[in-house]
């Protein structure tokens, strides 16, 4: 009995000393980075998936998003959300089975004053930063309704994981 007790602790311990934790969970430090931090946020071309799955990410870092780019601290402009989708792959009837699904985003992030600087000195493609995601979808041609729900799927996914590292990239410019 003793034995089990102490396996069960020694495994939870290990769990929390390695830095597990649950998808979606976010990190203590970029919470408190950006709680109550004004930010400005804009999207400008692509995705109104993307664009609230992104206001959704900045809501639980309790952010305060803003309408007015004259009163927040910080802005954070999505400059384009594209999503591209290729065949990569064919079966023996020569139809694709295998496609590669890409996802890039372009922004702009930066402190109020820092980009009221930049836009009167035209330098605005210094500041542009991409994050990119590509996966790998198996498609099978006599189920084409369950794949299109598997790739609905994975987009949400792509989305949620590229918003989480906008928020990411915002927290550590706030840092910086």
């Amino acid at each position: 009995m003793k034995l089990k007790l102490f396996i069960i602790l020694l495994s939870t311990m290990y769990l929390v000393g390695c830095g597990f934790h649950l998808r979606g969970v976010t990190d203590n430090q970029q919470s408190s980075n950006l709680k109550n931090v004004s930010v400005y946020l804009a999207v400008a071309d692509g995705d109104d998936a993307f664009h609230r799955q992104l206001q959704r990410e900045l809501q639980i870092t309790e952010t305060r998003l803003l309408d007015d780019v004259n009163q927040a601290d910080w802005h954070l402009v999505v400059l384009s959300v594209k999503t591209e989708k290729k065949s990569v792959g064919i079966d023996d009837k020569g139809r694709s089975n295998e496609y590669e699904i890409n996802m890039k985003v372009e922004f702009i992030i930066g402190a109020r004053s820092a980009l009221d600087e930049k836009s009167s000195a035209n330098d605005t493609d210094d500041n542009r930063l991409t994050f990119s995601i590509r996966r790998n979808v198996y498609f099978d041609n006599n189920d084409q309704i369950g794949q299109r729900n598997e790739e609905i799927n994975i987009l949400k996914t792509m989305r949620e994981e590229l918003s989480r590292r906008l928020v990411s990239a915002l927290s550590i410019s706030i840092v910086k």
